[in-house]
């Protein structure tokens, strides 16, 4: 084939690509064209012709052809398939997209089905919890069966109102908070008390090594919820046991430390005992009553605080659930 020809045919090939692979065509094309020229000028020239000087001129200017050719042809094929590669991630991209937005509307449908039938689930709640408060309160005209019956009937009211709230507290997305200086040796002494009834039947031991006072940036109100979340867990795990609230200051901020030595969890149990309605299978086979909401509301009020929350745990060696809380500052002294 001659040098033109050899240039025609390039130049035709590069006319198939895409927008890059026709720039690079171009560049290769003028250098083909200034390549033909020399070696036509070599042929001509005066006193090479039929030289062995220009026989070698000529040779290794078409091997240099040949070898631009041959580069044109695996950098067309190099960037088609990188047209190919990009195409497919946009498209995985795209795909990806989609199944985000479908998870995140179906997590926002379940959290309104969950916040609208507990909503209508505590009107009547209400009305049901307080007839039976009327009806002990004139308990004197009941028989002792009856009055048994209906205290069994008010205990088990109350505990669906509590789920009906736990239902609502972890469909509210948007869970309010509102710290202040905050003594939580008081809130810890408060929840102890509380749960004392819930201990004493269940024949726990209750401790407390908290200082007093013990200053927090926190919502009193929200921050006893989690509290009365982490103390009835740990006496509801621990029967028989004993229950510890300790507390301390550590770089600024509180640290509260709930622990039981109870039956304890496994590693894979302890990473997902705080996600909703998570239950473990010991406690299922244990017919250990609960839904598995309390730890989930508990992390997401400590996380609106900008704390966090953490569990170390061991099968058969109990648990220790800790909050970190920004600290705060003792009020001044007059």
């Amino acid at each position: 084939m001659s040098e033109q020809g050899l240039v025609r045919n390039t130049e035709r090939r590069l006319k198939v690509g895409g927008p890059s692979a026709r720039m690079l065509g171009c560049r290769l094309s003028v250098a083909l064209v200034l390549t033909a020229g020399l070696m036509a000028a070599a042929v001509s020239w005066p006193g090479l012709h039929g030289s062995s000087t220009a026989r070698a001129a000529v040779a290794l200017l078409a091997a240099l052809l040949i070898a631009l050719s041959v580069a044109l042809y695996l950098s067309r094929g190099r960037l088609r398939r990188e047209q190919r590669q990009s195409a497919a991630r946009e498209a995985a991209l795209q795909a990806m997209t989609g199944e985000v937005s479908g998870l995140v509307h179906a997590l926002a449908a379940k959290n309104d089905a969950v916040s609208n039938v507990s909503h209508e689930f505590r009107t009547p709640l209400t009305s049901i919890i307080g007839n039976l408060d009327l009806v002990l309160a004139d308990s004197g005209d009941l028989p002792p069966a009856a009055e048994r019956r209906v205290e069994v009937a008010q205990r088990n009211a109350e505990r669906l109102q509590a789920l009906v709230s736990d239902l609502l507290a972890s469909a509210d997305t948007a869970l309010d908070v509102h710290p202040r200086r905050t003594d939580l040796a008081g809130l810890v002494e408060a929840s102890l008390g509380s749960a004392q009834a819930h201990a004493e039947a269940s024949r726990v031991t209750l401790a407390m090594d908290v200082p007093a006072p013990l200053w927090a940036h926190a919502d009193p109100l929200r921050i006893s919820q989690a509290l009365d979340n982490l103390v009835s867990n740990a006496i509801k795990y621990s029967p028989g046991g004993t229950v510890r609230v300790s507390a301390g200051h550590e770089d600024g901020r509180v640290l509260l430390h709930v622990t039981d030595d109870g039956m304890g969890m496994t590693a894979d149990d302890a990473g997902q005992v705080f996600t909703r309605f998570f239950r473990s299978p010991a406690v299922r086979e244990g017919a250990i009553p609960g839904v598995g909401l309390g730890l989930a509301i508990t992390k997401a009020i400590v996380e609106r605080h900008g704390g966090k929350i953490s569990c170390r745990t061991q099968p058969g060696c109990g648990s220790t659930f800790t909050v970190e809380l920004p600290a705060a500052e003792a009020p001044p002294s007059y």
